[in-house]
């Protein structure tokens, strides 16, 4: 009874195993027996497609033909299990992996008399696992890359990370990441709380000023990552890095580049300022002269017009003294005439004769000097009306020229309001690029698996 009980315990125990796991049989030299349900779907064949085959039917022809192969059967007909997990194919060629026991089974004379395999499907589990594989190895072939200890102590770092900082591995495992930092935020509570948070699960990204081998100033676009193992504890950090540092100094070549540009164009919109304002006060200037230049020209006009009245009066002096002349020449020819008598009275012709030509001489000098004086006021006249149009051709040109410069400040002006936003812009993101990673706290390692 009780060998019954044990008999039926073994039937229901293999009955459970048979409708969770594929199971197939196999002669000693790989023939296949007998295959249950599960492994018929799982490979895709029917079971009459298998029986009698040999199990190299099931895998690719490289390893069928390989010694490893020849020695895995021979092996397993010496009653040696293997366990592992095993490339297979399915129906069609289609690429299978599963997880695997091969177990001898021994009759009564010792000798393996078949060999039953136990399998479970996992081509999905190692296919995600290739896939985060080859993303990993794309990532360590492009980035540079660098593990730590949750104290900050160098695990490894790949080629990339040991060209861009400039050390061999030798150099760093060990040491510890202060290595790459400036001593003072090295030893600043900045950097400590930098660790901190990444021993508390954060991970951090940003851009970082660091220190190669050489100690010049490096900088590197970098995320830092804590890795948690299945029970949820940190064991270590990973590093992704880019090597940004041309980028940087390109970008404060750029800002400083900008803020000269604002101070040349502030300093422009200024003397364009200055300018503007000088040749409003010149034009200004210029049209008081014009205003004096006519009024000087009145004048003139004025003084001609006194001029032609004083050639009138000259005219009727010089008549007068004509008249008197001859006046003087009768009264002496009849002083003259009249003899002894006349005598007085011819004293007085002379006299009014000597008196009439020295008036005739005044009078010509008179004439000449109005004549000189006419002329002169001619040509001043001509001279106010030239430098008049001389004047108002100067406000024309002066006028032109502050509209000039009044469009190239107002043109000044929005290169200043231009690169001042510019400048700004830059500055920005100065501020808040190199000194401000930014970070997510993680509660588990879904930035990373395990066994990354």
């Amino acid at each position: 009874m009780v060998r019954f009980r044990q008999q039926r315990r073994h039937a229901a125990t293999l009955e459970a195993l048979d409708r969770a796991t594929a199971i197939v049989h196999f002669h000693p030299d790989g023939t296949v027996l007998d295959a249950n349900a599960n492994f018929l779907e799982v490979t895709g064949y029917r079971l009459d497609e298998l029986q009698g085959r040999h199990h190299r039917l099931l895998c690719e022809p490289a390893h069928a033909q390989s010694d490893a192969y020849r020695d895995f059967w021979r092996r397993l007909a010496h009653g040696e299990s293997m366990t592992g997990r095993y490339k297979r194919l399915g129906k069609g060629g289609r690429p299978l992996w599963l997880e695997a026991s091969y177990m001898p089974i021994l009759g009564r004379s010792g000798r393996v008399k078949r060999v039953v395999k136990t399998a479970s499907d996992i081509t999905d589990k190692v296919q995600a696992e290739n896939d985060m594989r080859s993303r990993l190895d794309a990532l360590d072939r492009s980035t540079a890359v660098i593990e730590f200890t949750p104290t900050g102590d160098i695990l490894t770092a790949n080629t990339n990370f040991l060209a861009t900082v400039g050390y061999r591995l030798e150099d760093v495992a060990g040491a510890h990441h202060q290595l790459f930092c400036e001593a003072e935020y090295a030893n600043s509570q900045a950097y400590r709380d930098f660790w901190a948070r990444l021993n508390a699960g954060e991970f951090i990204a940003g851009e970082f000023k660091r220190l190669d081998s050489q100690g010049r100033p490096l900088w590197l676009e970098a995320t830092y990552n804590p890795v948690f193992d299945n029970h949820g504890n940190l064991y270590k950090i990973i590093k992704f890095a880019t090597d940004i540092t041309q980028r940087v100094e390109r970008h404060r070549a750029e800002s400083d580049s900008a803020r000269m540009a604002y101070r040349i164009s502030t300093d422009t919109d200024v003397s364009a300022t200055d300018g503007a304002r000088i040749i409003g006060e010149a034009i200004e200037e210029i049209r008081h002269i014009e205003t004096r230049i006519r009024q000087t020209s009145t004048i003139i006009d004025e003084l001609t017009q006194r001029s032609q009245d004083i050639n009138a009066v000259i005219e009727n002096i010089q008549q007068i003294t004509e008249q008197t002349n001859l006046l003087a020449l009768n009264a002496a020819i009849e002083a003259a005439r009249a003899g002894e008598h006349g005598r007085g009275f011819a004293v007085v012709a002379r006299e009014v004769r000597e008196l009439s030509t020295r008036t005739a001489h005044a009078t010509r000098d008179i004439v000449s000097t109005t004549g000189t004086l006419r002329e002169l006021t001619q040509r001043a006249d001509a001279g106010m009306r030239d430098c008049l149009s001389g004047v108002e051709s100067g406000v024309r040109h002066a006028e032109g020229a502050g509209e000039t410069i009044e469009r190239i400040r107002q043109g000044a002006n929005e290169v200043v309001a231009a690169i001042e936003r510019f400048s700004a812009t830059l500055d920005d993101d100065q501020r808040d690029a190199p000194q401000a990673p930014h970070a997510s706290r993680q509660a588990t390692a879904a930035s990373l698996p395990a066994t990354a």
